[in-house]
């Protein structure tokens, strides 16, 4: 401070820089009420360097970046870096300092070695203009800002319960805009509720969720999620960091949307058949079909949890086949489980036991989804430029009941897995 102030003035002028300091550690952004000329100077010094700090292979200068950030080192750029860069240095020597306390005058030499610092990279030491390994450090940098953090775990239910929501809604809005596949208007959403307590203590021994029916066509369906915890069962804890794998594969596209749409089918024949295969391999197919769409590219963390889905699926089919040829025992197969996936050991045990209990159903997943790919690229060899993904996933949702053998026979006239599978009988 520069002179005496009134009581009131000086707790004014403190509560000025608290609000400042809980914005920024908050992370709301910069304060609605000014502070001094110097907390403005740092507040704005501190976001442009969030934007503008280039990238290092250094592990210590890590920083908090606007979101969506990219590097950009272009002519342009470097231009605005050196006309900012004049107009910070110039509201930095304007500042008079000699009667402020040691500590502040230490914060404005902070600001002033920064602004240094930037002028020794733009001139100085001058990457940006002679090193080569200096862009790949800027195109590296980002994908290192987005891989070093754990996916957080939702505070509590209610959390999770809201953004599954959103997420389901939005979900939706991507199959759309990317042409991957038509939601009809009629089709409720799939959301989360907190498991009841009355299910809790029988909840292994199915699925914790409500699919409707044929007399429910457009109820919502739900899936029972656990409190967010971080020893929550493997499948429970992929949900409380994100709902979105279990939305894909259960809800909106998957089984639940499904099996409305087959449900609904003006066929009756066709509405109520059910083929783990075609089925499962559906709901696999999903999310891989929305990770090459890029539902998941602004989350690799998401993706991870889409890819250890995928390596359990492949994974099951050699547990099932060892399980029913006698050379995993149900505790052999779990331990396998437990260990290669990895997953929890109860959820293991769980998955062994329904596999020795169902042999073939552990299978489906990976060979259900092996057909819809083959399926979908002979339609498309087949079609040429009339094919659509739009319509191929349609009548495949709107089929999903049907056998994948039946309907590329139906769909390309092509009856070889069909003769094939008459030939095993």
């Amino acid at each position: 401070m520069t002179g005496p102030r009134r009581t009131d003035r000086l707790f004014g002028m403190h509560a000025v820089r608290l609000l400042f300091l809980v914005s920024i550690l908050s992370g709301f952004g910069p304060a609605t009420v000014l502070a001094d000329p110097f907390d403005d100077l740092a507040r704005d010094v501190w976001a442009w360097r969030a934007a503008t700090q280039p990238s290092s292979g250094d592990d210590i200068p890590r920083i908090d970046r606007p979101a969506n950030w990219l590097p950009d080192w272009s002519p342009a750029a470097v231009a605005a870096r050196r006309t900012a860069l004049a107009d910070f240095a110039r509201r930095h020597q304007a500042i008079a300092t000699s009667s402020w306390p040691v500590a502040r005058q230490v914060d404005h030499r902070l600001i002033g070695s920064l602004l240094a610092r930037v002028r020794w990279e733009l001139d100085g030491a001058p990457a940006w203009r002679r090193d080569p390994a200096f862009f790949i450090q800027q195109a590296l940098g980002p994908v290192f800002d987005v891989l070093l953090p754990q996916m957080a775990i939702f505070p509590d239910a209610a959390a999770q319960v809201r953004t599954s929501a959103a997420q389901a809604r939005d979900i939706r809005t991507f199959l759309d805009r990317e042409g991957l596949l038509t939601v009809p208007p009629w089709l409720g959403h799939y959301l989360n509720l907190l498991l009841p307590p009355y299910i809790a203590p029988i909840a292994f021994l199915g699925v914790t969720d409500d699919l409707t029916g044929p007399s429910r066509l457009s109820d919502n369906g739900y899936s029972y999620i656990r409190a967010p915890r971080p020893d929550l069962p493997y499948f429970y804890l992929s949900t409380a960091r994100d709902p979105r794998p279990i939305i894909v594969h259960e809800g909106v596209p998957g089984h639940y949307m499904q099996l409305a749409l087959s449900w609904a089918h003006e066929n009756p024949i066709r509405r109520h058949y059910y083929d783990s295969g075609a089925n499962e391999g559906l709901g696999f197919y999903a999310e891989e079909m929305t990770l090459q769409a890029g539902l998941w590219h602004d989350s690799p963390r998401s993706r991870e949890i889409i890819y250890n889905f995928a390596r359990l699926r492949a994974l099951r089919v050699e547990v099932d086949v060892k399980l029913a040829t006698g050379l995993f025992t149900i505790p052999q197969a779990a331990e396998y489980l437990e260990k290669t996936v990895p997953m929890d050991a109860a959820t293991a045990l769980e998955e062994a036991a329904s596999f020795a209990a169902g042999p073939g159903q552990a299978i489906t997943y990976q060979t259900g989804k092996l057909q819809v790919t083959s399926l979908l690229a002979d339609a498309r060899r087949a079609q040429g430029a009339a094919f659509s993904l739009r319509a191929f996933h349609d009548y495949l949702w709107k089929n999903g009941n049907v056998p994948l053998a039946l309907l590329r026979w139906e769909l390309l006239g092509d009856r070889r897995d069909v003769d094939r599978l008459a030939t095993l009988k």
